[in-house]
């Protein structure tokens, strides 16, 4: 699920005198207005640096400066002034603005999947993830952060890492009572054949090709589908069976009721051909258990959290050591990202480097 909500979304007033905030981007050029490069809209990354949640003098690990006073007169000329409000009240609304957006997305791909967010981790990548994932776990009482060791490429490092895929689908609509198994199965293998000859041209040997049965499948006359598992092997009866079962459990699982004695319709049978590639070995290191957070210190500066400005530590997360602990408020600065830690959290780097942000015990 992808929204409009990256560090160069322009805050503005709708007709009725709303504070919004995107879709319309500033992008890299001009961008945001504390590039300098005569871009003049106010942008989430701009309210950010009147925060103080982004540093000036180390963005792009100090090769890009940014202006300072050019992005506190852009939130102030088109937010604050307008709507009567101080320059850091309009820039935190903005953050809440962009954050309600945010969260809106994560209740799309788990409460409105029958997910509780509370039993999950928040994973935060890109250069602007770190900056609002704290905020967003808090808002939706999820326990855990985790920011990658290097989270402005680690959507790269995926695209590296990633398995090979492809997807085929068949359109069938035929309810489980009147399906063929012969006729489910003649479609499967045209996919699976079709599938195994793409993978050899592109140099992948078939048996190093795994093949997933799936199938679209809804109530009659329902408007959506949900996807389910089929059975590998020669389709019979019983198999047809067991999908319309596992149907009525996805949709008890998503929506919290199923209608067993409704028919099931079958809409596509789907096939993904999955070629599993050579992963690299991430290594853990071992700690001694002495740790110093202190060495990584680089400073302290005022960050605004909760309508006030609060003395922040702000840290080199390169010179952070597995076993660290640091307790918000805090800062982790990169050449690639930064990561706020808010009071009332600790962050502490695990044996990989990661950054594990969890709420302070009491």
């Amino acid at each position: 699920h992808t929204l409009g909500a990256g560090g160069g979304s322009i805050a503005w007033i709708d007709a009725g005198g709303a504070l919004r905030v995107g879709p319309q981007s500033a992008g890299a050029d001009p961008g945001p207005a504390c590039y300098g490069k005569a871009g003049e809209e106010p942008t989430v990354t701009d309210a950010n640096l009147v925060l103080g949640r982004l540093n000036p003098d180390r963005f792009l690990g100090g090769d890009m400066v940014l202006d300072v006073e050019q992005a506190r007169r852009s939130v102030s000329d088109r937010i604050a002034t307008p709507l009567r409000l101080g320059l850091e009240e309009a820039a935190e609304g903005i953050i809440r603005v962009i954050n309600a957006t945010m969260i809106k997305g994560i209740r799309v791909v788990s409460v409105a999947k029958g997910y509780d967010p509370r039993e999950f981790c928040i994973v935060a990548f890109g250069g602007a993830g770190p900056v609002h994932a704290a905020e967003l776990a808090a808002e939706l009482d999820i326990p855990r952060v985790l920011v990658p060791i290097a989270p402005g490429v680690t959507s790269a490092l995926g695209l590296l890492m990633a398995d090979m895929r492809h997807d085929y689908v068949r359109t069938v609509l035929s309810t489980v009572d009147r399906a063929d198994p012969g006729d489910l199965d003649r479609r499967y293998v045209e996919m699976e054949a079709e599938a195994l000859a793409q993978m050899k041209r592109e140099g992948l040997p078939a048996q190093g090709v795994e093949l997933l049965r799936l199938a679209d499948a809804r109530y009659l006359g329902q408007g959506f589908e949900l996807e389910v598992p089929v059975a590998g092997g020669r389709l019979s009866p019983e198999a047809i069976a067991e999908l319309a079962e596992g149907f009525h459990k996805a949709h008890a699982h998503r929506y919290g009721y199923a209608n067993p004695e409704n028919p099931v319709e079958i809409v596509n049978v789907r096939l993904t051909a999955l070629a599993r590639l050579p992963q690299p070995k991430l290594t853990a290191e071992r700690t001694d258990g002495v740790t110093d957070p202190g060495q990584a210190l680089d400073g302290y500066r005022q960050v605004y959290f909760n309508q006030e400005f609060l003395q922040t530590a702000v840290y080199d997360r390169s010179r952070l050591r597995p076993g660290d602990e640091i307790t918000g408020p805090a800062v982790l600065e990169q050449l690639d990202s930064t990561t706020v830690v808010w009071p009332g959290q600790c962050a502490r780097v695990d044996a990989h480097r990661n950054a594990i942000l969890d709420r302070s015990q009491p």
